[in-house]
């Protein structure tokens, strides 16, 4: 089936415009604190109703939000990314598409958008992967170079082939679910890495190399979450596997349509090697 024939239009988790639309998940469970300085969980969650489809994420110092330059976050947010080292952070290529590097600022140090204390640094250079393309979106991954270093802690890389079954963690600031508007607090959900046959189910250019789907309905990535973390958990820490590239036009999916996610595995090559000369002076 073509992506134009999809029962539900796909849309891209970028947030749209100043008004409403961003990064969004959908779970039920309390906070999992998390170490900052490693990823390591201090605590388990636990189960709760008090917010729909979502759980506040906690300490995740090296989830930053992607903003336009000069926005305040919770209107100009466009889309998440992740601090690999001190002034790297890579997030979808599609959210840098077009636009110069100083377009963008990287805000840090809370999980809340709205909240003073906040770390602001300017986006030096953005570089998105060569073999990306719009609207097919293999390799939707960009590395960004900041003008300065955070002080949050850097998540280390998980460069393997995830298979079917494997749990990962997603993360944002969007909407939740029935909802139109921004969450003002950095959430997270936890979705099952889906068959290759039923991610092509759903997108007829899938390729197994550069692209994962995940779902667990009714928890979802949303317009906005474009940019954003795919964890998983490894040697008692999050590690980065993936970016949160497409998914449904509904969310969460009306018609069991999964999220789809770049594959850091299928770029390492590019990848290590970018990372390791953003770093350079």
């Amino acid at each position: 089936m073509s992506r134009l024939a999809l029962p539900t239009k796909q849309r891209r988790m970028k947030a749209r415009a100043a008004s409403a639309i961003g990064p969004v998940l959908a779970v039920a469970a309390m906070p999992t604190a998390v170490g900052s300085a490693t990823g390591r969980p201090v605590h388990p969650p636990r189960a709760t109703g008090a917010i729909a489809h979502g759980t506040p994420a906690g300490a995740m110092p090296f989830v930053v939000a992607l903003v336009a330059h000069g926005r305040a976050p919770g209107q100009g947010l466009q889309c998440g990314a992740t601090v690999v080292a001190p002034t790297v952070v890579v997030t979808a290529a599609h959210c840098v598409a077009n636009q110069s590097a100083d377009a963008f600022d990287v805000v840090a140090g809370t999980v809340w958008l709205s909240r003073s204390g906040q770390q602001r640094v300017p986006v030096a250079r953005s570089r998105a992967y060569p073999g990306w393309v719009a609207n097919i979106d293999h390799g939707d991954v960009a590395v960004l170079t900041l003008a300065r270093a955070l002080p949050e802690p850097a998540v280390r890389l998980d460069l393997s082939r995830l298979r079917a079954g494997t749990r990962l963690t997603i993360a944002g600031w969007g909407l939740t679910a029935g909802s139109r508007q921004l969450s003002d607090r950095l959430l997270q959900t936890t979705l099952r890495v889906r068959r290759d046959g039923y991610c092509r189910r759903y997108d007829d250019v899938y390729r197994t190399s550069w692209d994962m789907c995940a779902s667990d309905l009714p928890r979802d990535a949303c317009d906005g979450d474009s940019g954003g973390p795919a964890f998983v958990r490894a040697r008692g820490r999050l590690e980065l596997a993936g970016v949160i590239s497409w998914g449904s036009a509904h969310c969460p999916s009306r018609h069991g349509m999964p999220g789809f996610y770049s594959r850091l595995s299928g770029i390492r090559s590019w990848l290590e090697q970018t990372i390791a000369a953003a770093q350079r002076p």
